[in-house]
């Protein structure tokens, strides 16, 4: 239920991080397409001031999520509008519902979310910092830039299916960067992970989204 203007200024302040949207579903049907248009756009509205003089509009590039009990596509179905194959790259569907948790390494899925929980609340923020001092570190060589870049080639190889159309390839370069980040992270020791773990569940993730973005 965010105005228009809450959302720009709150995009802006997550600037090429992550933004978290909470039950983008309990919003006004009508919103919910321009909501999606808006902060896909990478802008905001142009605005005047009190002296009618032209506004600097606020910029952002971020990746963000939703949670929901229904998909973006039904969302906008709500206001009766025609869903758009530009709508649906734009925030895509990931169906979880028969696997919310996969792997809780051990522990009953109720122990293994609060102790994640607890972990998120007691390192939040930890991570990004030292993550991108290694990546400026990594991408300030020629040999490093080819490196990831390289490295995006593969990941953009490994998630794409056997037949994508131009939609699905849109939907699968962004997760292409997700898995990039993730391979990143485990080789520079920020994540106590391997790679491996980390390839599986973003194809997993990949191949859930990619499957629902075809306008049916």
């Amino acid at each position: 239920r965010t105005t228009a203007n809450a959302l720009d200024g709150i995009a802006a302040a997550r600037n090429d991080i992550f933004l978290a949207i909470d039950e983008l579903g309990q919003a006004e049907a009508d919103n919910v397409p321009r909501v999606v248009y808006d902060l896909s756009s990478g802008a905001g509205k142009e605005r005047l001031n009190q002296k009618a003089a032209l506004v600097n509009k606020k910029q952002w590039r971020l990746i963000y999520l939703s949670t929901g009990e229904i998909s973006a596509r039904e969302a906008m179905e709500l206001a009766r509008d025609k869903v758009r194959a530009g709508q649906l790259v734009r925030l895509v569907d990931i169906d979880i519902e028969d696997a919310i948790i996969v792997n809780p390494h051990g522990q009953s899925d109720i122990d293994f979310v609060d102790d994640l929980r607890k972990k998120c609340a007691t390192y939040f923020g930890s991570a990004g910092p030292v993550f991108v001092e290694k990546l400026i570190e990594i991408a300030s060589t020629a040999e490093g830039r080819n490196g990831l870049e390289d490295g995006y080639q593969w990941c953009m190889e490994a998630l794409s299916p056997e037949f994508c159309d131009a939609e699905q390839s849109r939907v699968v370069k962004r997760f292409a960067l997700v898995l990039l980040a993730g391979i990143c992270a485990v080789q520079y020791g920020i994540i106590p992970l391997e790679e491996e773990e980390v390839i599986e569940a973003v194809q997993t993730i990949c191949s859930r989204s990619v499957s629902y973005t075809h306008l049916a």
